[in-house]
């Protein structure tokens, strides 16, 4: 598919931000990709956030929507805050991509197909910081992105970029469907990635050490707030960890302290476990968020990894697990993270397609909302 810039640049009523586009200028489903808005359309569009989700889609019997593809042009860097000096030092230094992506596998494979909807393609790129930090301006980009999605009535595929990210599609999440709404986050990943920076004992923390426990209000409130969008934080209790098996004891305490259920490993093998854990969370929530980092995988299907990760699960497995979280009916958006760290040559063609197998597996199954 061919992209094209687009022409449109808006800006957000409520956190002054602007938003970038580059639409596709193909198909995803033979002519039925949706083109650009118009700048006087996406104005009116904005206007009281869409009467709060146009009532939050009449009251969930919501109209048939497609689907919001974002792709992140920002290769993993080590984005970092130190707390050695005052005030924190924050590094989000940029990293572009040289080598040959998996969202060009997913695009060429015709994957986002397999959701059976029309789809248009969100990429940010460099002109969406905007002159913002890139620690903030991707985010609130990303956010932006999520939030017009959900308001033309689409689901939401985060096809590229990493668990960092995170926070800030919920954040989208919640802007469009209204604070009165519930979100639970499903979080299948190796890492519960909840390190609270404020009292943490490392001198400098990762970003993506820290989106869960900025989605559920531990840490970094001000950045989750302006950068993310996420102004009520999730509810411990609304959040499902797994398998979390590299976890150490500030991860698995922090995860304790705010309420949250982790399933381990061996539990995460165990289909009725899974399904009884995900059916119980949909219940509790109006709307589901699922994460998947690519480190749930063995390292097998993960050549071009950045990083040892031992143990992990068969692609088949996590398959499964995946297709039960979206069959709830409940799931407005999915993301698959850290599949391409720009390692093509040590194995990047396998990993992107173990990518794709996991990316499919979401779309192929995904129920309702």
């Amino acid at each position: 598919m061919q992209l094209r810039k687009s022409a449109a640049v808006e800006k957000c009523s409520r956190y002054s931000m602007y938003r970038h586009r580059k639409m596709s200028e193909g198909s995803c489903i033979e002519g039925a990709c949706r083109k650009e808005s118009t700048e006087s359309e996406q104005e009116g569009k904005m206007e009281g956030q869409n009467e709060k989700g146009r009532k939050w889609k009449q009251e969930q019997g919501m109209e048939a929507g497609g689907l919001t593809v974002v792709e992140s042009s920002f290769c993993y860097h080590a984005w970092r805050i130190n707390r050695s000096v005052t005030p924190w030092k924050v590094t989000s230094e940029i990293k572009l991509f040289q080598q040959p992506r998996d969202v060009e596998l997913y695009r060429r494979e015709r994957t986002y197909e397999k959701a059976g909807r029309p789809c248009r393609i969100v990429t940010l790129d460099e002109s969406c910081l905007a002159g913002r930090e890139p620690h903030v301006g991707l985010f609130q980009s990303l956010s932006d992105a999520v939030y017009d999605g959900i308001q033309r009535g689409d689901r939401i595929l985060v096809s590229s970029g990493y668990c960092d990210l995170a926070p800030a599609v919920a954040g989208g999440i919640q802007r469009a469907v209204g604070m009165n709404r519930t979100i639970g986050v499903i979080w299948i990943d190796a890492h519960s990635d909840n390190r609270i920076v404020e009292t943490s004992e490392m001198e400098e923390v990762r970003f993506v050490s820290i989106p869960v426990s900025v989605m559920c209000g531990q840490t970094m409130e001000e950045w989750r707030k302006t950068a993310c969008g996420l102004e009520a934080p999730v509810e411990g209790r609304h959040l499902l960890v797994s398998d979390g098996r590299m976890n150490n004891q500030e991860f698995d305490e922090n995860l304790q302290a705010v309420g949250a259920k982790k399933l381990n490993s061996e539990e995460f093998e165990d289909e009725e476990i899974w399904k009884k854990a995900v059916q119980e969370l949909a219940e509790q929530v109006d709307v589901l968020y699922l994460s998947v980092d690519a480190d749930i995988l063995k390292k097998e299907y993960l050549p071009a990894y950045e990083g040892e990760v031992p143990g992990g699960h068969e692609l088949s497995t996590v398959e499964e697990r995946i297709r039960t979280v979206m069959e709830t009916g409940k799931v407005l958006a999915f993301s698959v993270f850290c599949v391409d760290f720009d390692r093509y040559e040590q194995g990047g063609e396998q990993m992107y397609r173990s990518g794709q197998r996991l990316i499919e597996a979401g779309l192929e199954s995904w129920k309702g909302i």
